[in-house]
């Protein structure tokens, strides 16, 4: 079949019954395709809905050899979803496996959103109360083509009345696979309202001192009441605020600090005094008085104590005289007038040191023109320095112990001053006479040489001290016992010469001297021999 191949043969038969047979070929091929109407698009909602491949669904079917034809279902889908497209091709066969196609489009689109019930309202007593989202409390969820939709938490919505009856609309979503959604939604009341507070009294101290803050609230039905203070603040513990107005805040809260109210307290804090002062002069002799200079600040009442028994009152400076050596603390104590005090001492502020004594010794107590040096030994006390004057007009000396060499001028009488000084600036003095005496001290040559030159041209005793220059006489006698020279005075010597004569014959003359001390009315005669050489 599909060709069939048909032989025809005819017979052609004569009246004599020859025969002849002629073929003819018939061939039988059907190629002409079936025909047929496919049914009609379709959308459906759901897989479910698809309706199931049915062969009879084709109509006017028909073929023009085939009396009745043969229809095969075929399905193919796009692979998507919402919406999936199904190809449902039909195919019509005729008995000769000629074949014609139709095709139907069915169209998978949901649209249909899913359904279910708010959730029931609740009310709780404080934010932190408030249930985390949970999709299962949605009930009654359901949809047309997904058996379970999704359920999602989508978010909070507060009212803004925070503590005061908040209202929270919570929303859940529903979704099926199609993506069509529908939203419900849960009403949480919170019923919580902030408590109240007092912070309390204002307060006023002094700089160092402590306080203490407590606040107090009324309760807020069975909630839990937390107080807490700003600035570190701890509630019944006291601690120190710092000088100047201080502003504390009390909170009283409730639902972890989510509902609150505050109240404030001023601590004023008056600065303590800073108490200085200054003496005019801290080291200084017995009985010399002392300026005492209050420097301090915030002085309003000032109580001072000297260290030796002496108290006094009052802000102005203070004139105090030690009567005793020793050393000393002072104290003063300011309050101010917001009644502050502090109170300062100085340890050992005040030194009070004796007079010096001025004494001293020297050696030896009597001093010729021979030796005038003088050896001075200190014997003061209480002195840190010491000045020295001799009283000849020779420099000053600062050496505790000098020694001190004095001109040799006979019969001289010397005041020994000795300033003795303490570092506190007192002093004392102590005086001294210093005598030099004369003493009788000559020499007379033996030999003059009278010839002219300005070597040994004259004789004449040499004396070095001791002489009554008003009561001397001096003579010169020749071997016959004339007088050939005389003179009263020891400046004026013998030149050689005798009278209108000239100078006298080389030889040894006889000279005698007739003289008082100086010192005393002692009197003195010496003779003695000089040769004359020319």
């Amino acid at each position: 079949t599909c060709p069939e191949i048909i032989t025809r043969t005819y017979s052609i038969t004569d009246d004599c019954g020859n025969v002849t047979t002629v073929a003819q070929t018939i061939t039988v091929d059907d190629i002409t395709p079936p025909t047929g109407t496919a049914p009609t698009d379709i959308i459906v909602e759901c897989i479910g809905d698809v309706p199931i491949a049915d062969p009879a669904a084709v109509t006017d079917e028909a073929d023009n050899c085939t009396a009745t034809p043969t229809v095969t279902v075929a399905d193919v889908s796009d692979g998507a979803t919402c919406p999936e497209t199904i190809t449902r091709t039909y195919t019509i066969t005729d008995d000769c496996g000629n074949t014609t196609d139709v095709v139907q489009t069915i169209t998978i689109d949901d649209t249909t959103d899913p359904t279910a019930s708010n959730p029931a309202p609740i009310t709780v007593n404080c934010i932190d109360d408030v249930p985390a989202p949970n999709p299962a409390v949605v009930t009654d969820e359901a949809d047309n083509c997904t058996a379970n939709p999704t359920v999602i938490f989508v978010s909070d919505a507060s009212d803004g009345n925070a503590c005061n009856n908040e209202t929270i609309t919570r929303t859940y979503q529903i979704m099926d696979d199609c993506g069509n959604t529908a939203e419900v939604t849960q009403i949480i009341t919170i019923e919580a309202t902030p408590p109240t507070v007092d912070a309390g009294l204002d307060e006023s101290i002094c700089e160092g001192e402590t306080v203490t803050l407590n606040a107090t609230t009324t309760l807020n039905g069975g909630d839990v009441v937390t107080i807490s203070w700003d600035q570190g603040v701890v509630d019944g513990v006291s601690f120190n605020p710092p000088v100047g107005i201080n502003t504390y805040t009390a909170t009283a809260a409730v639902c972890n600090g989510a509902c609150f109210s505050t109240n404030q307290v001023e601590v004023v804090v008056s600065p303590n005094p800073q108490v200085a002062f200054m003496a005019n002069n801290t080291t200084v002799c017995e009985t010399h008085d002392i300026e005492f200079t209050n420097q301090s600040t915030n002085q309003y009442q000032c109580t001072w104590d000297f260290g030796n028994g002496i108290t006094a009152s009052g802000c102005a400076t203070q004139t105090i005289a030690y009567d005793m050596s020793g050393v000393y603390d002072v104290s003063l104590t300011v309050t101010s007038d917001q009644g502050c005090t502090t109170s300062e001492t100085y340890n050992d502020y005040i030194e009070i040191v004796p007079y010096p004594v001025a004494a001293f010794n020297y050696s030896p107590t009597e001093l010729d023109v021979t030796d005038t040096e003088v050896n001075f030994d200190n014997q003061s006390m209480f002195a840190d320095t010491y000045e020295w004057n001799f009283g000849d007009f020779s420099p000053n000396s600062s050496n505790t112990d000098p020694v001190h060499v004095y001109p040799d001028a006979s019969g001289a009488s010397y005041t020994v001053t000795l300033l003795a000084s303490s570092n506190a600036g007192c002093y004392d003095q102590a005086s001294a006479v210093i005598n030099i005496k004369d003493i009788l001290l000559f020499y007379v040559p033996n030999v003059f040489t009278p010839d002219g030159n300005s070597i040994n041209n004259e004789f004449s005793p040499v004396f070095t001290s001791g002489v009554d220059v008003y009561d001397f006489h001096m003579t010169i006698f020749n071997r016959w016992g004339e007088v050939v020279f005389e003179s009263y005075d020891p400046s004026v010597g013998w030149d050689g010469t005798y009278g209108q004569g000239g100078l006298v014959p080389e030889g040894v003359y006889v000279w005698q001297l007739d003289f008082g001390e100086k010192m005393s009315d002692k009197r003195h005669k010496h003779r003695g021999h000089v040769t004359v050489l020319k």
